[in-house]
């Protein structure tokens, strides 16, 4: 998982140097189960793209699983300062829906 991470952050920075002008307003951590390296992993991502793009980020949305999130992390999310929006990714409603598809949560 650190090796992914830290593949992360080195593609922040190819970013930069190749296109140091782009001052992106929105972080969003999507597409999967990004709380998975845990909210100050993502916070600490958060915090480099504002640093290293110079910029004024107005809204840091995370997508996530509620099968990996934990009442302490749900705590650490509404005292955060960096996210400002949070969406469940809930698949479905249906107890049968889930279990034919394979997801838990």
């Amino acid at each position: 998982m650190e090796e992914y991470f830290n593949a992360l952050l080195n593609n922040i920075y190819e970013i930069r140097e190749k296109f140091p002008h782009i001052k992106p307003d929105t972080i969003f951590f999507g597409g999967g189960t990004p709380n998975i390296f845990g909210i100050n992993k993502l916070e600490e991502v958060a915090e480099i793209i504002k640093k290293n793009f110079d910029s004024d980020i107005l809204e840091t949305s995370c997508e996530i699983n509620p099968d990996v999130i934990s009442f302490n992390d749900i705590e650490k999310i509404m005292k955060s300062e960096i996210f400002t929006r949070v969406s469940l990714g809930i698949q479905s409603f249906s107890r049968s829906a889930i279990d034919f598809i394979g997801r838990v949560q």
